[in-house]
């Protein structure tokens, strides 16, 4: 899927180009093994793409869903590592220290291509087991419903992975499939490449008591917002709480396919301030912005299973329910990406200032070393799934039109500047 990124990257036949293959491959492994979701993103019949969060479990790097239908389908999953611990979600930290951004390339992203099948034979049951051990909720889940255990068959050059400076590179499944999974903790500025042991320091010179007195304000803000049938501002709630998304677009690279990509993003510099919006930033090298500029179709989607506003006191998110479960509310933006201009990227930078202090070139007149563009979105269709029942309808006006009332949500609060 992915081979004509190829000559967009450094090809070595160094020991250290293929030490740091295996470090990836490994990596790889160790990510998948550790996430619980992901978001499964595909192509739908009317060519836009679409995304949603998904729960996923593994066993020996075999990757399985639980999903209603039974239909083979092409589709990308997207995994980041800023997800894996949700005591580091406030203040958008990733890394062993939780110094790191979402979007800083030291926090891995992977991106796995292929075909979402149902099982077929032993892999049934090894697919139910491994799902059942990763969410026991699932046990419970209606009958009815028609979940069934499907599998991801992985593409020859399936995967693509960014997990230090460099740049992403393309990994064949085989490597994948026959390495251990092993984290390899970034290194801070210090050293371009991934450790085996946890690195120490930041390299952005934040001061941690600010920043610990900075998330200490944001869990005292509380848990979500009663809603009620308030279902656009519920939406809008979502997507202003979130700091970062996965970015599906159109590939590029084969027709017919999808990509997610990890993106930062910030939705004005507090609920009060937002639009629904959101901005995010693609640098030029980007497989993403390769994608956007030939097809501006994307998809954005949020998961309440990724908000500090959702992290009870012992790290654990969406109130223990499962990221699939829809009171793990769930929302999928689906438009075209639009480029800011001039003053819409001054408040951009304000509101990426203000939600994402690790990330430094995201409010720096420069932007990323490699150039790049501020992006928002053109909503066009919404897909929201918040209770029991089925997606809730709201229309892009509803949602864009909605506005935060101060009154009714007081306990919001502006993170000043660090």
């Amino acid at each position: 899927m992915f081979k004509a990124i190829v000559s967009c990257l450094a090809i070595t036949t160094s020991s250290s180009g293929a030490r740091a293959s295996k470090d990836n491959a490994e990596e790889a492994r160790w990510l998948v093994q550790s996430s619980t979701w992901g978001t499964l993103s595909w192509m739908q019949e009317d060519g836009v793409p679409r995304s949603s969060v998904t729960s996923v479990a593994e066993s020996d790097g075999h990757i399985f869903f639980y999903l209603m239908g039974s239909s083979s389908f092409e589709a990308s999953l997207t995994l980041s590592e800023a997800q894996v611990d949700p005591r580091q979600f406030s203040g958008a930290g990733c890394g062993p220290d939780g110094d790191f951004d979402p979007e800083d390339p030291r926090c891995a992203k992977l991106t796995i291509s292929g075909t979402v099948s149902p099982c077929d034979g032993s892999s049934c049951d090894v697919g139910l087991e491994a799902l059942l051990a990763a969410h026991p909720q699932m046990a419970d889940w209606p009958e009815e419903h028609g979940f069934s255990v499907s599998e991801m068959m992985i593409s020859e050059n399936g995967l693509w992975m960014i997990a230090s400076y460099g740049g992403g590179s393309v990994m064949n499944a085989d490597d994948y499939y026959s390495s251990e999974a092993i984290h390899h903790s970034a290194n801070g500025f210090g050293g371009h490449g991934r450790l085996r042991s946890s690195g120490s320091g930041n390299g952005f010179g934040i001061n941690h008591k600010q920043l610990e007195e900075k998330v200490k304000q944001a869990q005292e803000v509380g848990s979500r917002p009663d809603f009620g049938d308030d279902a656009a501002g519920h939406a809008r709630w979502l997507v202003a709480k979130s700091l970062w998304t996965t970015v599906t677009t159109i590939s590029s690279r084969k027709s017919g396919e999808t990509f997610g990509n990890i993106r930062s993003t910030a939705d004005g510099t507090c609920f009060g301030s937002s639009t629904g919006l959101p901005y995010f930033y693609l640098p030029k090298p980007d497989p993403t912005m390769i994608d956007v500029l030939n097809n501006n179709n994307i998809a954005l989607s949020f998961t309440e299973a990724a908000l500090a506003e959702r992290v009870d006191d012992n790290g654990i998110a969406c109130g223990g329910m499962d990221a699939e479960d829809p009171t793990c509310a769930k929302i999928t933006l689906i438009g075209n990406a639009v480029p800011l201009d001039d003053d819409q990227i001054v408040l951009a930078k304000e509101a990426f200032k203000v939600q994402h202090p690790r990330a430094e070139w995201l409010s720096s007149a420069g932007g990323a070393h490699t150039g790049g563009s501020y992006y928002t979105i053109d909503v066009h269709d919404i897909m929201f799934l918040r209770n029991y029942g089925g997606p809730t309808i709201v229309t892009p006006e509803e949602y864009v039109n909605w506005k935060p009332k101060s009154f009714e949500h007081f306990g919001e609060i502006k993170l000043d500047k660090m």
